[in-house]
């Protein structure tokens, strides 16, 4: 039965005729949606106030503000807010460096997002 669930039936099944194609429609009409399109939402919600999202929802300030952000975190080094006047930031400089000590900046973002969370919604993106 759970394999019926999470499975999308064969193209050769009929519209109404197995229990699987079923599933497959409520699990199609139930997907989150993005401003009444079939696009995914561009920032996913992680916990309560707290959202991960790309640096192109970062840079987006319609989704910034449909969402509620009011705090950013930027994890990509290569990157400057986009909207400093706006929201609050922080910026890491983490790269996939492996001798990088980035240990140390968890803290720092750690209480960014405490802060963050406190006061509204925050992004983290990379």
């Amino acid at each position: 039965f759970f394999f019926l669930m999470i499975r999308r039936p064969p193209r050769s099944t009929p519209l109404y005729s197995s229990a699987a194609s079923d599933v497959y429609k409520r699990q199609v009409s139930t997907q989150s949606t993005w401003e009444g399109t079939m696009e995914p939402s561009p920032i996913t919600k992680i916990i309560s106030n707290l959202y991960l999202g790309s640096a192109q929802a970062a840079h987006n300030k319609h989704t910034l503000n449909t969402f509620g952000i009011t705090h950013i975190l930027c994890c990509a080094p290569e990157l400057s807010p986009a909207f400093p006047d706006d929201f609050a930031y922080l910026a890491l400089p983490i790269t996939n460096d492996l001798n990088e000590a980035a240990f140390p900046l968890f803290r720092k973002a750690r209480e960014f997002i405490d802060e963050g969370i406190k006061k509204g919604n925050v992004l983290v993106h990379w």
